[in-house]
């Protein structure tokens, strides 16, 4: 079977809250999201910190995207 693409996972978190299909993209992203903010930052603390931003602020930004194009469609 094949997997979920990113925008299926994202489109399933807007639609339906999945904490399943955002641990899936977190768990497809991290090691990209951290080792990206750690060749950024040259420290492991601060990248550290970058990862968990991003997906802090992804669902919300996700969500927030979602609800401005259906208010937007009324």
């Amino acid at each position: 079977m094949l997997e979920p693409t990113d925008h299926e996972l994202l489109a399933q978190y807007a639609r339906l809250r999945s904490e399943t299909a955002l641990a899936a993209l977190v768990k497809r992203h991290v090691n990209l999201v951290y080792s990206t903010g750690l060749r950024f930052t040259g420290d492991s603390h601060k990248a550290d910190e970058i990862a968990q931003t991003v997906f802090i602020v992804l669902p919300l930004s996700v969500v927030h995207k979602i609800e401005k194009d259906f208010k937007e469609k009324k």
